[in-house]
């Protein structure tokens, strides 16, 4: 069984910067509400082996994460089938969220209920050939409704961006994170490279939600200044939220330091990919001198936990 991590998703206002994206803005998309719980992934392989994994890793009895196997008997029961009857399939790799009670604190309807629930928004399947789709229809037909991301609407991807977000969310409460829009074909053939899988996903969050703060734009005064404020713009409360949600570290006192390495490391990566004109080397520099603006935000969520 292997494990593939999800491929990095593309912000909306950054998508003129990105060549493939800009030959897709009137390819037909459809957009699911992004969730806001911790990602996971639900494995199954053409020996019927099942692995649940969080954002970087397979793992067993870890909570909240092992709540998925008991959430999902059903739907692990139908992967099963499925593979069975089809040879050429090497593994199935489903991707979603768990939220609810202790996971995440929303205004979503399962919060209310003290409960936990799943949602998948994507199914990847491997082929024995090497070939590997993300399979819209296979996802909506193996995985009953109310598991599986709703979606909303469709349309052309440069109209989606434009238009307004919702206030409320579909899973109840105003705890609306945004949109994200995918290709609206039944199965999209992925390509690798040394990035991983590039898979034309791109996320429209909400101001409360954005991990950029007051995007600042990248012509504005001398090379090193702009930089510095640029850097300082991603530097935010919902970018650490969102690198924790990730599971791979325990928000614990101890832990501050590597967290401020993994919060600086989702910088440096997304300011780049949307920047690619910047000095890496000089991003690099920067951003490992902003770890003091960081440990406020990270404390400011650890005392939030405890209240």
């Amino acid at each position: 069984m292997k494990f593939t991590r999800y491929p990095s998703l593309t912000n909306h206002y950054a998508i003129g910067k990105t060549r493939d994206l800009i030959g897709k803005l009137d390819d037909e998309y459809y957009a699911t509400e992004k969730n806001h719980g911790t990602n996971i992934q639900l494995t199954v392989d053409k020996n019927l082996r099942v692995g649940v994994g969080k954002r970087s890793t397979f793992i067993t009895d870890e909570k909240p994460y092992s709540d998925v196997f008991e959430l999902s008997e059903d739907i692990i029961a139908e992967l099963q089938g499925f593979i069975a009857e089809n040879a050429d399939i090497e593994q199935v790799t489903l991707y979603g969220e768990l939220f609810g009670s202790g996971v995440q604190k929303t205004d979503y309807q399962a919060n209310k209920d003290k409960e936990r629930q799943v949602r998948f928004y994507d199914c990847f399947i491997h082929f024995t050939n090497g070939k590997i789709i993300a399979s819209k229809k296979d996802l909506y037909e193996l995985v009953k409704e109310e598991f599986v991301a709703k979606i909303i609407k469709t349309g052309k991807l440069i109209d989606l961006v434009k238009e307004e977000l919702p206030k409320e969310s579909t899973y109840g409460g105003n705890t609306f994170e945004g949109y994200v829009y995918k290709p609206n074909v039944d199965n999209y053939v992925l390509n690798s490279n040394n990035n991983g899988i590039y898979y034309p996903v791109v996320k429209h969050k909400t101001e409360d939600f954005s991990e950029v703060r007051n995007k600042v734009k990248i012509e504005l005064g001398e090379e090193e200044i702009k930089l510095h404020n640029l850097v300082e713009s991603y530097i935010t409360k919902n970018r650490v939220v969102n690198v924790l949600s990730h599971g791979d570290i325990e928000l614990i006192p101890q832990n501050i330091g590597e967290i401020i390495k993994l919060v600086q490391e989702d910088i440096k990566k997304e300011l780049i990919k949307e920047n690619p004109e910047v000095d890496k080397n000089l991003v690099y520099q920067i951003v490992r001198k902003k770890g003091s603006l960081i440990v406020p935000l990270i404390k400011k969520i650890m005392f939030e936990e405890v209240e």
